[in-house]
């Protein structure tokens, strides 16, 4: 179990401490189809998002003040218990600081941006070419 919390640890650091890319862009390489080069642009601009999803949740909990529920006569942390303390995380977001939820917005935005124009620039989301 320690071998388990310790990858997760750094991990976790490794995530926090990563240095920031202001100007992030997919590396596209020529010679792709260009399904491949929409693909490449997705699958970037997701793991952006994703790798930058602690940080902020983090910095919201800070933002809110908000601080979790204690598990009921010290019994195990069930699912019911995480599921409660996320719904009173977000209700307290959305109602008592939205200016915390505007601040993730406002950061998921300029990260996708460039991802964005690229995606733009490629035509990627053209009506003719959905597949379905």
């Amino acid at each position: 179990m320690n071998v388990l919390r310790s990858i997760l640890l750094l991990s976790f650091l490794a995530i926090c401490l990563a240095p920031k890319q202001t100007d992030a862009q997919a590396i596209i390489n020529p010679q792709w189809s260009k399904l491949s080069k929409c693909a490449q642009v997705g699958v970037e601009a997701v793991a952006k998002v994703v790798t930058n999803v602690i940080p902020a949740v983090y910095e919201m909990q800070i933002c809110s003040f908000y601080t979790a529920l204690p598990p009921k006569d010290g019994k195990p942390k069930s699912s019911i218990w995480y599921l409660k303390n996320i719904y009173r995380f977000f209700k307290k977001l959305v109602v008592n600081n939205p200016k915390c939820l505007k601040l993730l917005v406002t950061q998921a935005t300029e990260l996708i941006k460039p991802y964005s124009e690229q995606i733009e620039e490629l035509e990627c989301l053209q009506e003719k070419d959905y597949i379905l």
